[in-house]
């Protein structure tokens, strides 16, 4: 089962500065189709895109995003989240801070099991 927990982008109040969505899923098309609306969406917006998951997810967003996927900047957690307190600091606020002059950021982070 999918569920996103938080509305959709659009839905954000006005100078509401962030939203932090969870997703549930089962199986690669799952996981597809619940993340790479939400990549893409931030592509034709032209904000910058960050993905922080592990490997095989990562490959698995690649080559479903094709060309695209050069535009993302792409991080494996298998090796940037192995140190759970460094994923936040180290990796999703250091992708934001390095484009503050975006009016929007999106990243999805998801850690190591």
């Amino acid at each position: 089962m999918t569920r996103d927990i938080g509305g959709r982008p659009g839905d954000l109040p006005i100078g509401d500065p962030f939203r932090h969505p969870a997703l549930f899923y089962s199986g690669d098309r799952e996981y597809l189709d619940g993340t790479l609306s939400f990549v893409r969406a931030g592509l034709e917006a032209g904000d910058p895109v960050a993905v922080a998951v592990p490997g095989r997810n990562l490959d698995l967003l690649r080559a479903a995003l094709g060309q695209d996927a050069t535009a993302v900047h792409m991080v494996d957690m298998c090796e940037e989240g192995r140190n759970p307190g460094r994923i936040i600091p180290a990796v999703l606020a250091a992708f934001a801070d390095s484009h503050r002059a975006a009016a929007r950021v999106w990243l999805i982070g998801e850690p190591i099991l």
